[in-house]
């Protein structure tokens, strides 16, 4: 009687030691995803920042570069 009893006890625990590490994996596996979703967002609007930014470059040079044409041609005509 004693030793089912024992025998009962430890599938018990080998039960409960499965169920946390079960547990413990989907956890694991769910920060995991998360912090690759939020760099893989953090990475993306990054990258939209520096596309932004040398856009913002581009015209503002574009814009300056016709000026000085549109100068040009002004002090050319007179």
């Amino acid at each position: 009687m004693n030793n089912t009893e024992t025998i009962t006890a430890l599938e018990k625990q080998a039960e409960i030691k499965r169920e946390y590490d079960r547990k413990y994996m989907e956890d694991y596996r769910k920060n995991k995803r998360e912090k690759y979703l939020k760099s893989q967002k953090d990475c993306y609007y990054r990258n939209v920042e520096k596309r932004r930014a040398y856009q913002r470059d581009y015209d503002r040079k574009k814009r300056a570069r016709l000026l000085e044409e549109r100068r040009k041609k002004e002090l050319a005509e007179k």
